[in-house]
């Protein structure tokens, strides 16, 4: 005859011992029991609880749970660490095979970024429950480089050029950025040469930051551009920039046969020559930076009332050097203006240069 009994209310993956006694009638006890050992069977894991988050450092943190009671047997705790910033980037778990290991570090996170994450425990039966989450945000760090760093020459000036950028992209800010600070200087000179400027941030979301700054002609310069929080000042992008020589500055005075009376020497000479005085003060006016070639240009005007032709009044600095010279113009009865000095010429080595 086979009998059967149920044994309830046992904890899960526990091995026990099962005794069993048979007891005749005149006899106390029987010496030798009938013995079997088993274990009961794993189950699902009850939900994790009391998740809490120590940050670290601004890369760093360390989770910490409550243990899933009662004991469920072999057990592995699955982390999975949601990211909560915008564009957010796939989820990131880690499994821990260690019952008793409720603790875990998670490195390699985005600086001041806000996360949460969630704990799971499961056995071969199967996965636990898994709403509870705690949510943080990784500490400050110093903000990364700017971005899109342009420094270009404003219009129709050559001493002044404008610097614009924008903030590190998102995942790079690492920090509430507070303000920017532009410094600039004559590359290869000391720090104490150098200008700052110091902007503050917007909130406009694709906001474009721009400085001014003076400079002078034919100059290398050399520009810092970092962000700052309140926790440290940002990762420095430099840009060494040369600041373009511009035309000469047109001149505001006489330039040509410059007397209270008509010079006699601006009587002609011969039928095809005669001799101008020129101010040379014009010539050496370097504010634009350092001329490096001269050239007189002659127009024959065919009026009574000579005026510059466009092609004169609209020639740029080295457009001297494209024009005829006398020979070739005379062969053409100068029906186009015509460069009357000779490449190389100085107006330092010949004030009077007869045409």
């Amino acid at each position: 005859m086979n009998f059967t009994y149920n044994v309830t209310d046992l904890f899960p993956y526990i091995e026990y011992r099962l005794e069993m006694y048979l007891k005749s009638e005149g006899v106390d006890e029987n010496p030798d029991p009938a013995t079997l050992t088993v274990r009961t069977n794993p189950e699902v894991p009850s939900e994790i609880k009391n998740i809490s988050v120590t940050v670290e450092g601004a890369k760093n943190v360390s989770v910490c749970w409550s243990r899933p009671e009662p004991f469920p047997g072999p057990t592995n705790y699955t982390l999975t660490l949601v990211d909560l910033g915008e564009e957010p980037q796939r989820d990131r778990k880690k499994v821990i095979a260690d019952f008793e290991n409720n603790c875990s570090s998670i490195e390699g996170l985005e600086e001041f970024w806000p996360y949460k994450v969630k704990v799971m425990a499961s056995t071969e039966v199967g996965n636990g429950p898994s709403t509870n989450t705690t949510e943080f945000r990784t500490l400050e760090a110093a903000p990364g480089k700017v971005t899109q760093l342009e420094i270009r020459q404003i219009q129709d000036t050559f001493h002044s050029l404008n610097v614009t950028w924008k903030a590190p992209l998102l995942r790079d800010r690492n920090a509430n950025i507070t303000n920017f600070t532009v410094t600039y200087k004559l590359s290869g000179m000391q720090y104490d040469n150098e200008t700052v400027f110091i902007l503050p941030w917007s909130p406009a979301r694709e906001a474009r930051y721009a400085q001014t700054v003076s400079v002078e002609p034919e100059k290398n310069y050399t520009y810092e551009i970092s962000a700052g929080s309140v926790c440290c000042q940002g990762e420095v992008l430099t840009r060494i920039h040369y600041s373009p020589a511009g035309n000469p500055p047109q001149p505001t005075g006489c330039v040509i046969g410059c007397s209270d009376t008509k010079p006699s020497s601006s009587e002609p000479e011969s039928a095809s020559s005669f001799t101008i005085t020129i101010t040379t003060d014009f010539f050496s006016n370097d504010t634009n930076g350092k001329i490096t070639d001269y050239g007189l240009v002659v127009d024959a005007v065919q009026s009574d009332e000579p005026t510059a032709s466009s092609t004169v009044a609209n020639m740029k600095a080295d457009h001297f050097i494209e024009f005829n010279n006398w020979y070739k113009a005379n062969e053409d009865n100068f029906q186009l203006p015509y460069r009357a000095t000779p490449l190389g010429w100085s107006i330092q080595t010949d004030k009077e240069h007869t045409v």
